[in-house]
């Protein structure tokens, strides 16, 4: 009994991981508007794109979790991107600050074994 129960506990937890992403991708999508960086070319794409992207992929994952590695990769990029591109403070913060959350929640989210 005690097994089965960590079995959905762990499953629980994958799943909660996938969630924050979804809701993570869903704020860097909205960010350059409530930050007020949308007059920022490169830093609009980048969040929009990313924030689909991860919100999408993260989705995904809540059924079939090797999908969270997509995330695992967008957050990378949103951090690395944010860095090279550069811009407004706004945009280098959210790049760096919600890339890291994506990419440590879908990494916890690929690595939590059932």
């Amino acid at each position: 009994m005690q097994a089965t129960q960590t079995i959905s506990q762990t499953g629980t937890t994958a799943r909660t991981f996938a969630v924050l992403n979804v809701i993570a991708g869903g704020l860097l999508f909205v960010a350059p508007w409530v930050l007020g960086y949308s007059d920022e070319t490169a830093a609009l794409v980048t969040s929009l794109v990313i924030g689909a992207v991860t919100a999408l992929a993260a989705l995904a994952a809540i059924v079939r979790r090797e999908w969270s590695w997509v995330t695992v990769a967008a957050g990378a990029y949103a951090v690395i991107a944010a860095l090279i591109i550069g811009g407004s403070g706004a945009a280098i913060a959210t790049g760096v600050v919600l890339g890291a959350a994506i990419g440590i929640f879908g990494l916890i989210t690929a690595l939590t074994t059932e």
